[in-house]
């Protein structure tokens, strides 16, 4: 996912990643939780940073870890509660 949701894409892109994946998804009976609509600044907001800012690291910084679990929560909640 940080690849989708960090690396310069243009929307349609996006767009038909989810596609694509919500159809594998759905093919193996599993959940699909799309994310690339809650990552809409700038990708290095997102990303993980050293102390001087020259480097970006490809994984999710604070935002980007913050930004994943507000876009994917809701459907843990429903998850979880669907189970007791």
């Amino acid at each position: 996912t940080t690849g989708m949701t960090l690396e310069k894409q243009s929307l349609e892109e996006n767009i038909n990643a989810d596609k694509w994946l919500a159809e594998i998804c759905s093919r193996a009976n599993v959940k699909f939780v799309g994310i690339s609509d809650h990552f809409k600044g700038d990708p290095k907001h997102y990303m993980a940073s050293f102390a001087d800012l020259r480097y970006y690291d490809g994984h999710y910084g604070r935002l980007g870890t913050r930004t994943f679990a507000e876009a994917i929560g809701p459907a843990i909640q429903t998850a979880v509660s669907r189970s007791f």
